[in-house]
């Protein structure tokens, strides 16, 4: 009986670490959850998921099988099992196939050519903007393959991969400008040392002449400075006066510290939103995303933005503001990352409220539109099936 709760705590916290987009994280855990129930089919169902939006469709389909052997009957594996059986899926995976191999044979620009097409109508899966960025390293276009490393820890949080490639991007370029550096400093010395020696017989004959010069200045800098004493003083005094003078009671009005501005590319503004979010700072971190929503032309970041300023007023407790950018994001990116997440919550939201009509409006496309989703899960059903 400990067992089986332990296992179903671990699950509850896989989908927790889902939610947050650390699949990595999400994936450790649920394989936690198997280890203590190893056919639940539930358990198995997100096991699936997880493999699917990284890309090993082998492991995917093998963990949906075993999930549909277990219970036949109310089990969404045999949704999945369908999809995977679908030529939309099996075109989809010949592609990333073929991309594949062409990265391997070191074909870097016809595999990125492939993976880039893959992208536009998947960009939920991790492995697309990974093999994009294998793929920009081997062309050794850095930038590129820093945008799309940034694109897969956007989609999970702790991708160990996407974190090893940008560590070694850093690691290289950090390598590059010691090396700049050391070369400038050697060639400083020595160019030092061929000044020092050129013009030191020069500048030795001249001292002499320098010092008596140096005297004489001197002694005209200490009269200067007995002057500029005096004057001190009697600037000194006069601001006491001012001051004594100045009307009692008066004060100044506080000055108003100017925003700081917003500069940056697309992706830099975005992840500097993110981590005034992770940090607490949310009024910084609204400025950002909004900057980010109402300029920028990259629809994977506005959208992004959309979600994480819902998010934030969530945050500072504005329901008003999460209901519209809730329906912002509907609006205007169904069908992306977070498209049932926020169905979810922003049905369970009007719930919450009493407005049960509106829930169960925005809560019946979860089935309709992403049946393969977590989120399509009792709680919604419960909300659906009740009546006025």
């Amino acid at each position: 009986m400990k067992e089986k709760i332990q296992a179903q705590k671990a699950y509850e916290d896989a989908i927790k670490r889902y939610e947050e987009k650390d699949l990595t994280g999400a994936l450790a855990l649920v394989m936690e959850a198997l280890k203590m129930a190893p056919k639940d089919p539930d358990f198995l169902n997100l096991l699936g998921l997880l493999q699917h939006l990284l890309c090993d469709f082998e492991k995917a389909t093998a963990a949906w099988q075993k999930s549909f052997s277990s219970q036949k009957t109310g089990n969404k594996a045999k949704e999945y099992l369908s999809y995977y059986s679908s030529e939309e899926f099996k075109t989809l995976r010949e592609v990333y196939l073929e991309g594949e191999r062409s990265l391997e044979r070191k074909e870097y620009e016809k595999a990125y050519g492939i993976f880039e097409l893959l992208l536009s109508g998947n960009r939920n899966l991790v492995g697309v903007p990974l093999k994009l960025a294998e793929c920009a390293l081997g062309m050794k276009e850095k930038e590129k393959a820093r945008t799309h490393l940034e694109e897969v820890l956007l989609l999970d949080a702790r991708n160990p991969r996407a974190k090893e490639l940008l560590e070694s991007l850093e690691y290289r370029s950090l390598g590059k400008g010691s090396e700049k550096t050391r070369t400038l400093l050697f060639s400083g010395i020595l160019l030092l040392l061929f000044a020092s020696l050129l013009f030191g017989f020069y500048r030795y004959s001249e001292m002499e002449k320098e010092l008596k010069e140096l005297k004489l200045l001197s002694e005209d800098l200490k009269k200067e400075a007995e002057g500029y004493k005096e004057e001190k003083e009697k600037l000194e005094v006069l601001l006491q006066q001012m001051e004594t003078e100045e009307a009692p009671g008066e004060t100044k009005e506080e000055e108003v510290a100017p925003e700081e501005p917003i500069s940056g590319t697309e992706v830099e503004i975005f992840e500097e939103g993110l981590a005034a979010y992770r940090a607490e700072d949310y009024e910084k971190a609204i400025r950002y995303f909004a900057q980010v929503v109402d300029e920028g032309a990259l629809e994977a970041y506005r959208s992004e933005a959309v979600y994480f300023l819902s998010a934030t007023y969530k945050k500072l407790l504005n329901p008003e503001k999460v209901k519209e950018y809730y329906r912002r994001y509907m609006e205007e990116f169904p069908g992306s990352n977070y498209y049932a997440e926020v169905l979810y919550h922003y049905g369970l939201l009007l719930y919450e409220e009493g407005d049960l009509t509106g829930a169960k409006e925005v809560l019946q496309r979860i089935p309709e539109e992403v049946p393969e989703s977590p989120y399509n899960n009792s709680r919604v059903e419960a909300v659906l099936e009740e009546t006025p």
